[in-house]
């Protein structure tokens, strides 16, 4: 742990591996301050430590400059140095260094707050782990209020790492990304999209997870032999592959030119939360049915979870769905920033939303449930989705499925086959909840929520196709579902 400021670890760069000079070190700078709420009355707080710690799967021998005039050299194990002042640092490492561990340390009667508020240069080394190096080991002060959970608070504390060279990962390991840049508070990795890594590397799991204001272009990296997307980008709230943050590029980044998992064999792919409350991102995908012959199966729970402007047009998907054994929330909240918003005056409803033709997917095969499905989600009220006639009866699960989204317009959701079985034990719990669209006094409606029963945008959307003989539970199937009277 590390004092009572926020994470915020480092970045990594570009062009010459080495440094622009070709230099050696590993250099960064740290910053050392009184934490949150501590005005340092009477200059109280004077000093603080840092250390650089080993992991033990490694050997070291390195040497240190700490940036006030005192070195040390020929280090093994962790080593701690005391600051005389509060201040900024450039620290320099030299040597035998295979993975950093960075570490913020401090007794009972110390307070002081620690951060890594840059990377200047890579050096030469050849990293063989940045596993957990600077996220979760690293508080940073980017962000001087650590209840400033948000992301657009969170921005005016950020910065962007300005390291001009690439660090060297042709001898990275497996896991050796997981949860690298876990919890940091910065805006950009300089040249991040020309990271290359070792063929060894097969997870990305969490690497850039709670990253809430970064914004990065990864849509050239080359992800053929990584197999797990867990959490990859998860609450990272302004991310939209580099789109949003440093001007609008044209064309778009998009990662239409990824092929996750194509160089392997016998492969589970592992899509759980990879782009979890995204809440900008709007960028197109790449097509899975292009590598299907390695795949088993694919986890895709809560992939698109709440990301609620995604205009989603998932082309190329449908041979995939068959291989999804987990499709729980899958595209829960998508594109919900449409339907409005609760009746406030600074947002209507658009006509907007999921633009995905769902004829061919295969909502049934290796699957039982299809909970939470399209909770809160949104159609496009002018597209097609194809959504009706589907044959689901190996689905016990329907809780939820089309809660509280929009469904109406060009869209239908009819004549779906359950399982008629007696005994099937289905639930439709909570499966068609809606609510009220809500209005101001002069009658102007606001938002669209729910399935448009009544016809209001369109066909009425029906359920008279539906046998649901089987089913067990009709507990809160149709809770809220009501439209205003207009």
């Amino acid at each position: 742990m590390l004092g009572n400021v926020i994470p915020v670890p480092w970045e990594s760069s570009v062009i010459i591996p080495g440094g622009t000079d070709g230099g050696s070190e590993f250099i960064f700078k740290i910053k050392l301050a009184a934490p949150y709420g501590d005005a340092n009355a009477g200059g109280s707080v004077t000093g603080g430590k840092m250390g650089l710690n080993v992991d033990p799967a490694y050997t070291y021998d390195f040497n240190v400059d700490w940036g006030d005039g005192n070195t040390d050299t020929n280090v093994t194990t962790a080593i701690v140095h005391q600051y005389p002042d509060l201040g900024d640092y450039t620290i320099k490492v030299t040597g035998t260094y295979p993975k950093p561990v960075i570490d913020y340390i401090a007794s009972a009667n110390e307070d002081f707050g620690l951060a890594m508020s840059d990377i200047v240069q890579w050096g030469n080394q050849k990293w063989k782990s940045l596993k957990k190096s600077f996220g979760t080991n690293m508080i940073g002060l980017g962000n001087t209020d650590p209840n400033n959970s948000g992301g657009a608070g969170k921005e005016a504390y950020a910065f962007k790492l300005e390291c001009v060279d690439l660090p060297d990962l042709s001898e990275l390991e497996a896991d050796g990304l997981v949860e690298t840049f876990y919890g940091c508070n910065f805006l950009g990795i300089n040249n991040i999209e020309n990271w290359t890594w070792s063929n060894s590397v097969d997870s990305l799991e969490r690497m850039f997870y709670q990253c809430v204001v970064w914004d990065g272009d990864v849509s050239a990296w080359n992800v053929n032999y990584i197999k797990t997307f867990k959490e990859t980008f998860r609450n990272n709230f302004l991310f939209d592959c580099g789109n949003a943050h440093f001007g609008t590029p044209t064309p778009l980044n998009n990662l239409t030119g990824w092929a996750p998992g194509s160089a392997l064999s016998n492969v589970d792919l592992n899509f759980e939360g990879m782009f979890f409350y995204c809440t900008e991102l709007d960028c197109n995908f790449w097509q899975q049915d292009s590598y299907l012959s390695n795949v088993n199966t694919i986890n895709c729970q809560d992939m698109f979870y709440w990301t609620i402007k995604l205009k989603l047009n998932l082309a190329g998907w449908s041979n995939t769905s068959t291989k999804i054994n987990n499709i729980v929330r899958m595209f829960y909240g998508v594109s919900y920033y449409y339907t409005g918003d609760d009746g406030s005056p600074d947002r209507y409803y658009t006509d907007d939303g999921i633009k995905t033709d769902f004829s061919n997917w295969d909502f049934n095969s290796n699957k039982t449930s299809l909970e939470g499905l399209f909770t809160s989600a949104c159609f496009d009220n002018n597209f097609n989705c194809n959504l009706d006639s589907k044959t689901v009866t190996n689905i016990t699960d329907f809780s939820s499925i089309f809660a509280n989204c929009y469904l109406g317009g060009a869209n239908s959701v009819d004549n779906w086959v359950l399982n008629t079985t007696v005994g099937a034990n289905i639930s439709l719990f909570n499966a068609f909840q809606g609510r009220a669209y809500n209005y101001n006094t002069g009658g102007v409606i606001y938002e669209r929520r729910g399935l448009d029963w009544r016809g209001l945008y369109g066909p009425a959307v029906s359920l008279n196709g539906w046998d649901v003989s089987a089913v067990t539970s009709f507990d809160q199937t149709f809770q809220l579902s009501k439209q205003a009277d207009v």
